[in-house]
């Protein structure tokens, strides 16, 4: 016999709760993120701001803002907000319809299914009265109750006219075979005995006595559907149960437990901790004084939530499009119309004391490989970067691959290329941040490789000889840059081990190779600065747990960690109908991501650990269009000065176009994640370090779009203004159509000019020489520069030197007497452009020589 398949991981009954009005529950939420689950009702799902992932029985979609989706009865499904980590932006409204309310309307909710998209113009009627609830929920006024009644009666005759079709009492579900229906009624019976004798703890074969089937089988049935045991799943029902008294009742937590199936408080506690990640006192604590409480917090809570962050939600007013009602103008200026500026005043007082500067931004850069070092056209370019800019320490894969040569078919090691690379970086004063990756051939344990040059991914095949060759590296490096140089460095036990694709060997002998590596290591010197795991995905559900795990297992079993690393790359990646879909996040995602991920360690370490953020950029993938435009260089500036004491670093990946783990692009501007282009074509983001950089040690002021600092030494101030502009909904939200190859400014919206009135105060007398430095797609994007001069496919190398000659930043100086201790300067800055102040006073002498 078939068995269903549907494919989730974690699913809930969900015991509707009505308030006054009767029949319908309204649930208007900042924020939602529910396990999947299940209930009799009819449930209506409206994206009013963001945009969520909606699962429903087999089918995964993204509702975008302003959609409408109706879940049927009995229908498992998930509700998830894609951008729940990112702020508190997020607006949906959940309406949920009893099959009595129904019943009043002569329709019987076993005999109904709906459309689960709801489309068309009978969608924006629907919208109308969706909003109308809302606007009655969040207002006292009087007889609302029976408001509401109607109009949620009006959008139930409106789905069973237009979205509804009648089944039969045995229905061949979405046309599913019969022993699929067959499987998902006997689910359904299953769950529905769990949820009315959940409190008397059923057994597994009391369960499979009800549905005629051997407990062996339905073991089997039960852990293949539902992807978990019987028990874990009794649990769930009997936690959310007691969750919902918790919430709704002051009664004793020994009298809840009880009635709720639990045999004494150890297990109660015990149970419920481990299913909604804190204890039952500290979620009534959070339910009942509806405390304010961190966004990573909240997401202890795993088990079906709904949150309301503010207590009175504003209905955003792009929402309102039926007839008759005019959408009400924003208070700023309508974007794209030439001669329009947004005002934005900024005053700097140079005479406050200022704080420290961080300046995290200069401590790393990264790059694809080991053995790009071994290219000559790759050190040229490193070594002009880090003479124009700087770096302290440079981050790569692959010390270990074969291409490095390291372990030779007959077991010896060879550490010539690693002293070629190592003798190169130290000659130019960087240090390497050496991630210990991937595996070499002669100690891997299978052939799950990645990448254009197929890095192996397996765990070793005998842990001992991994444990030797760290042994014999740390020797040698030790042996020839001696020890003191090499507790300066970092080591980090591989690379993104909680994907499959990057490390084939799951969770538990990840933890087997940081114990063995740490052995070693530690064996030298407790001084050498050990870490891991160099975390991606953030936003993946596997990812917090991964991170938790490994934090709890260092913590357990007293192994060292110096540091923890992660990758937060503001992006999620779904697969929707087998199509992959890149949902981009907002402004302040990076910043959430550093403080979720920060705030985990935090629980288990103290805040003297490092945190090295050792690989991000706008996305991951290296063939992104959008990592030639000049929007890059105001997400460089936007996020660097945003996430400022966050972390020990945030390494931008990478410094170089010449990046192969997909193979070699021959377009020149094809995307790639670097600061300098593939011929070494300096792009938006390199100048926007360049900008970081010439900031000095003290922090004056610092806003949303702005940053002011000083340098003690030379008295010099610096304003550093920038104009970000983020990316259309629809782009960000997965639409590839903007992605064309010359046109690269439509995944953007259009932005406005910002003319920024700067007021310094605190000044001596006399004369100050002000630097300025212009850049927008007019003055040093290259990209730009290059589609303007015909975009020529095959550059000969005098139209190389045309463009590495012509496409640079506006710059210029002027001398400015201040007389009264204030200056006033006016500065515009076109979308994607910074403008970078510098003021430093003159000396008598030279001003007596200006004379």
């Amino acid at each position: 016999m078939e068995l269903l398949n549907i494919n989730l991981n974690k699913t809930n009954f969900e015991q509707v709760q009505y308030g006054n009005s009767d029949g319908v529950k309204p649930i208007i939420t900042n924020l939602v993120s529910t396990y999947p689950h299940w209930h009799n009702e009819i449930e209506i799902v409206f994206a009013c701001q963001g945009d969520l992932l909606l699962e429903y029985g087999e089918t995964k979609c993204l509702l975008r803002q302003g959609e409408i989706a109706v879940i049927n009865s009995s229908e498992i499904h998930a509700v998830n907000s894609v951008d729940s980590k990112n702020d508190r932006k997020n607006l949906v409204f959940m309406l949920q319809i009893s099959g009595q309310f129904f019943h009043t309307m002569s329709a019987h909710i076993d005999s109904l299914h709906f459309s689960n998209r709801i489309e068309g113009p009978e969608a924006e009627e629907i919208r109308k009265y969706l909003l109308l609830v809302m606007d009655e929920e969040q207002n006292e006024r009087n007889a609302r109750s029976a408001v509401v009644h109607g109009f949620c009666g009006l959008i139930a005759a409106l789905l069973l006219r237009h979205f509804s079709e009648n089944i039969s009492p045995a229905p061949q579900k979405n046309g599913h075979s019969p022993d699929y229906n067959r499987n998902y009624d006997r689910l359904k019976k299953i769950l529905s005995f769990v949820n009315e004798h959940y409190a008397e703890s059923p057994s597994l074969n009391k369960v499979a006595e009800i549905v005629y089937v051997s407990p062996y089988y339905l073991s089997h049935f039960f852990t293949q559907t539902m992807g978990m045991t019987y028990l874990q799943y009794l649990n769930y029902v009997k936690v959310n149960m007691a969750k919902q008294s918790l919430s709704t009742t002051d009664d004793a937590v020994t009298d809840i437990l009880s009635r709720n199936g639990f045999a004494n408080a150890k297990t109660f506690n015990r149970v419920f901790k481990e299913i909604v990640g804190c204890s039952p006192s500290d979620y009534r604590k959070f339910v009942h004084d509806k405390v304010e409480i961190s966004l990573p917090a909240f997401e202890k809570m795993h088990l079906g939530t709904y949150v309301n962050y503010q207590s009175q939600i504003v209905i955003p007013h792009s929402l309102y499009r039926s007839p008759g009602r005019e959408e009400e103008k924003a208070d700023t200026i309508i974007p794209g119309n030439a001669g329009n500026v947004i005002v934005k005043n900024i005053e700097v007082n140079t005479k406050e004391c200022g704080n420290k500067l961080d300046t995290y931004f200069r401590k790393m850069i990264g790059t694809a490989r080991a053995s790009d070092f071994l290219r000559k056209e790759v050190q040229e370019q490193f070594r002009g970067l880090v003479k124009d800019i700087g770096f302290e320490y440079v981050r790569f894969h692959g010390i270990f691959d074969d291409v490095m040569c390291v372990v030779l078919d007959d077991g010896r090691f060879n550490w010539l290329y690693i002293d070629d690379v190592f003798d190169f970086l130290l000659e130019i004063n960087v240090r390497p941040f050496i991630e210990f990756s991937f595996m070499p051939s002669p100690l891997a344990s299978g052939e799950a490789a990645m990448f254009y040059y197929r890095a192996n991914v397996t765990p070793p095949y005998d842990m001992e000889k991994w444990g030797n060759l760290i042994g014999a590296f740390m020797a040698h490096i030790i042996s020839r840059y001696t020890l003191g140089e090499v507790k300066k460095w970092y080591f980090e036990v591989w690379n993104e081990p909680n994907i499959s694709s990057y490390w084939s060997g799951g969770f538990d002998n990840y933890m087997r190779l940081y114990r063995v590596t740490a052995e070693r290591i530690k064996a030298v010197s407790e001084d050498l600065k050990l870490g891991g795991p160099a975390l991606s995905s953030f936003r993946d559900a596997d990812a917090g747990s991964f991170l938790r795990n490994f934090l709890r297992t260092c913590a357990d079993e007293n192994l060292p960690l110096d540091f923890v690393s992660g990758h937060p790359y503001p992006v999620t990646y779904f697969n929707i109908n087998g199509e992959r879909r890149e949902v981009l996040h907002g402004p302040d995602s990076t910043k959430n991501d550093m403080i979720w991920f920060r705030d985990i360690v935090r629980e288990y370490f103290s805040g003297e650990i490092e945190l090295h953020f050792d690989e991000w950029n706008s996305s991951p993938r290296e063939r992104d269009l959008v990592h030639d435009t000049a929007f890059m260089a105001v997400f460089v500036l936007q996020n660097y000065c945003n996430c400022r004491n966050t972390a020990n670093s945030l390494c931008y990946w990478g410094f170089t176009d010449r990046f192969e783990e997909h193979g070699l692009d021959p377009n020149e501007f094809h995307g790639g994640f670097g600061l300098l282009s593939m011929s070494g074509f300096k792009k938006p983001q390199y100048y926007a370090f360049r900008a970081l950089f010439a900031l000095g040690e003290e922090l004056l002021s610092q806003g949303e779009d702005y940053i002011a600092a000083r340098s003690p030494a030379s008295g010099e101030i610096q304003v550093l203004c920038w104009n970000y502009v983020h990316y259309k909904e629809s782009y960000a939200s997965g639409e590839s159509s903007p992605r064309d190859f010359y046109e690269r400014y439509k995944a953007f919206d259009e932005g406005t000019p910002l003319r920024f009135c700067i007021r310094l105060t605190g000044f001596s007398s006399g004369a100050y020489l002000a630097e300025r430095t212009v850049f927008n797609r007019s003055h040093g994007s290259i990209f730009d520069f290059w589609l303007k001069n015909g975009a020529l496919g095959s550059l000969r190398s005098r139209e190389h030197e045309l463009l590495h000659t012509q496409c640079l930043p506006k710059m210029g100086m002027e001398i400015l007497e201040v007389s009264n201790s204030c200056l006033l300067l006016e500065e515009t800055v076109e979308p994607f452009g910074f403008t970078l102040l510098k003021l430093r006073p003159i000396e008598n002498r030279e001003a007596k020589n200006r004379d």
